[in-house]
């Protein structure tokens, strides 16, 4: 677990290395990028065991971009996470 708190750049950083050294920027999807559910569960995986940070997968597979992720997770909603149904 990281002495920090989650910032926006350490998000990006952490999306990069589990994609595999993509370029990335906050205004990425996650998919368009090369990610996949495995990369998401990874992904899921590696927030909380370096920043103590429970997301739910759905939560990184739904956002439009890295940074509305970023902002689901800062703000506490990242583990209870239910989608919409339409």
């Amino acid at each position: 677990m990281s002495d920090k708190d989650l910032g926006l750049d350490d998000l990006v950083q952490l999306v990069a290395e589990v994609i595999g050294g993509a370029s990335v920027t906050a205004d990425d999807n996650f998919f368009d990028l090369g990610g996949d559910s495995l990369h998401a569960a990874q992904l899921a995986l590696l927030l909380d065991e370096r920043w103590d940070q429970s997301v739910d997968v759905m939560v990184i597979i739904t956002a439009d971009t890295l940074r509305d992720m970023y902002t689901e997770i800062v703000e506490g909603r990242a583990d209870s996470f239910t989608p919409a149904l339409t």
